[in-house]
């Protein structure tokens, strides 16, 4: 049995085995639909920060996307989530061209659950919030630093649909994130 590291880390050799195989260019980008189009990504711990607690704290990462996703029994695969470099390195961990400078150890992906027609996290819950005034989507896992595989860590977001993989930021780029920690001397 396969506990949620190791279910992590057999879900990032699937998808970059599968995301291997594609590249997105810029002409393609032009035709990417909203529920792919994300326009921004982060990770961000919510307060309270308190240093007597860095494993309890709420850590939501999320992803904005052009338009809202839709997740229905006849939805093929659809995924959100971040590549994590869980150590800094790109020389650990899986190094496909299209991620470099990532040495991806780790992901934390929403997938779409057809049965259900919601999306899943093995980190915690999926929710999803459409602002009526743009259309733009806030797809966000909510979790806590404890479930995260590093501290401080190196990440791109993507979204991805069967085959079509979308990044952000775009190659080379990454994004970091630590936990907020308070010294108490």
């Amino acid at each position: 049995m396969l506990d949620e590291t190791s279910t992590r880390r057999v879900g990032v050799v699937a998808i970059l085995t599968v995301l291997g195989l594609f590249t997105t260019s810029a002409a393609a980008a032009d035709q990417v639909p909203a529920y792919l189009d994300i326009l921004s990504a982060n990770i961000v711990e919510l307060p309270p920060i308190d240093a007597a607690s860095v494993p309890a704290r709420a850590v939501r990462l999320s992803l904005e996307l052009a338009g809202a996703p839709s997740c229905t029994p006849a939805t093929g695969y659809l995924a959100y989530g971040f590549l994590i470099d869980a150590d800094k390195n790109a020389a650990t961990g899986l190094s496909p061209a299209a991620f470099q400078p990532l040495g991806v150890d780790a992901q934390a992906v929403a997938l779409c659950d057809p049965g259900t027609s919601a999306f899943r996290s093995l980190l915690g819950d999926v929710t999803l919030a459409t602002d009526p005034m743009t259309g733009a989507t806030t797809l966000a896992i909510e979790t806590v630093v404890a479930k995260l595989p590093s501290l401080d860590l190196h990440w791109i977001a993507y979204a991805q649909e069967v085959s079509r993989f979308i990044r952000l930021p775009a190659a080379p780029g990454h994004s970091a994130w630590a936990t907020h920690e308070i010294d108490i001397w």
